[in-house]
């Protein structure tokens, strides 16, 4: 299946990109991923894949041309960036696992 874009279909591309990037560099990062997966808390590891599957579903639907779609995930993925990745969810993650394995060099 080839799929072709044109100038529009890849300006709106460009731009979901850029914006997805600009969360995914706010929220999702190595070091918050480490802290949510060291504090052993399942539910914050659970909230963890699952924007990580709306991550990939927005790359899919980019590459297939479905622009619509990939705004409507996209914003499904900035609320659960900011509601589970959030400074303050960071901070209690971190201090789940300092309890977990002492004070952790972060």
């Amino acid at each position: 299946m080839i799929i072709s874009y044109n100038e529009n279909d890849k300006l709106q591309s460009d731009i979901i990109l850029a914006v997805l990037n600009s969360i995914k560099d706010n929220f999702y990062t190595e070091e918050n991923i480490f802290k949510v997966i060291v504090s052993g808390n399942k539910k914050a590891i659970n909230s963890a894949k699952l924007i990580e599957a709306v991550y990939k579903i927005i790359i899919d639907s980019i590459r297939y041309c479905d622009c619509h779609r990939a705004v409507q995930y996209l914003v499904v993925y900035n609320s659960l960036c900011e509601k589970f990745l959030n400074e303050d969810k960071i901070k209690e993650y971190a201090k789940e696992a300092c309890k977990r394995f002492g004070d952790l060099p972060y």
